[in-house]
């Protein structure tokens, strides 16, 4: 049996499901078509509702071999404007086509000293500290289990439940328990009531926050700024054990992304990727293809470690203004180079002249 259990996880490396998946570009309203390949539904439904404003089409194509050339397109997906497969990054090798590869998830982590210098001088953290301050928040450790019960069935399974829906990936409360000995629950109160929490967990030495949530998953505890108060509280009792970092854990790989663009607020600096990524290959110059283009910034793990890919009209260049801001949002620590891809023009290259932390090169596309 263990054999058998261990043959099926092997080819479950190699044999993935399919979709067609056919709607409205979520900020154009254009038309977009993608055969999508993956695992399982969750990176689906992520990426499903990341691009689309409304799907017309999600058909169930059936189970296909990964020995096929990545990029492969059965029959009934043609006419396809983009293929994307999820896929572990070790597949990389059989890919031939131009492609992006994007990562599902990405790890990061915090320098506690430089984040509390960072609190003193960044405007929108202290506008944070001052919600903190306004609303009376504090904070407390629990270690018993039953508050790790509790911390789990009213407020992480709602939180995540409520702020993410069909795409929510959640860890079971078996795996929290497993790691009581070895962990923490941070708490802010409000007065007497935890409003929102988060383990921590002490592994390798080092602070990993495993997961957070809020009390009833209601976003008026959000609003008033509880979570503002756990990464604030958070840097305090972790500077207080000692401890220099912290593993903030993952976010995803697409640089709109509020919760990564959230925690770049708050200091992070990229660390790696998890196993899985989306592999983009353009099948078709179209104008979804063109829309999903520019409205999805993303992380592009490659051989020269990670790179910020945004793309922009070649009919239509960003502004010295706009280009301040693409420096602001993409350059997030531990990228190695911001790749900006100009489509269609026909003038001249983007001259970008403005001084950015890391290099940045300009391609057509």
């Amino acid at each position: 049996m263990k054999f058998i259990n261990s043959f099926r996880k092997l080819l479950s490396r190699y044999r993935y499901s399919a979709w067609l998946l056919d709607g409205a570009e979520k900020q154009s309203g254009e038309n977009l078509r993608i055969f999508y390949v993956g695992a399982g539904t969750i990176n689906k439904n992520y990426f499903t509702n990341l691009v689309f404003k409304n799907v017309t089409k999600d058909k169930y194509l059936g189970r296909f071999w990964l020995s096929r050339p990545l990029g492969f397109i059965p029959k009934q997906a043609g006419g396809c404007d983009l293929a994307v497969t999820d896929i572990e990054k070790w597949h990389l090798a059989d890919s031939k086509q131009p492609c992006f590869y994007v990562p599902c998830w990405v790890d990061g982590k915090v320098d506690i000293d430089e984040t509390l210098r960072l609190a003193k001088k960044r405007e929108s953290i202290k506008s944070d500290l001052r919600r903190i301050r306004k609303h009376g928040f504090t904070y407390d450790i629990e270690r018993s289990r039953e508050k790790f019960v509790e911390f789990y069935e009213q407020m992480y399974v709602p939180y995540i439940k409520n702020n993410f829906g069909n795409e929510a990936a959640l860890h079971s409360l078996e795996g929290i328990l497993s790691r009581v000995d070895d962990s923490e629950l941070l708490m802010v109160m409000k007065g007497d009531t935890a409003v929102t929490a988060e383990v921590i967990v002490y592994r390798n030495n080092e602070p990993w926050l495993m997961c957070l949530g809020v009390l009833d998953g209601d976003r008026k505890h959000v609003k008033a700024g509880a979570i503002n108060a756990l990464y604030y509280y958070r840097l305090i009792h972790l500077k207080s054990k000692g401890f220099k970092e912290i593993d903030l854990g993952a976010s995803r790989g697409f640089l709109g992304d509020g919760v990564l663009q959230y925690k770049k607020k708050w200091g992070i600096g990229l660390t790696g990727m998890r196993e899985n990524g989306f592999l983009i290959h353009r099948l078709a110059k179209t104008a979804g293809t063109r829309a999903f283009l520019l409205s999805n910034p993303f992380l592009l793990n490659g051989q020269e470690g990670f790179s910020s890919v945004c793309f922009v009209d070649g009919d239509k260049l960003p502004t010295e203004g706009q280009q301040k801001t693409m420096i602001s949002r993409f350059a997030i620590p531990g990228i190695n180079r911001l790749l900006i891809y100009q489509l269609g023009g026909n003038g001249s290259l983007l001259d970008f002249g403005l001084d950015a932390p890391v290099p940045v090169e300009v391609r057509r596309f």
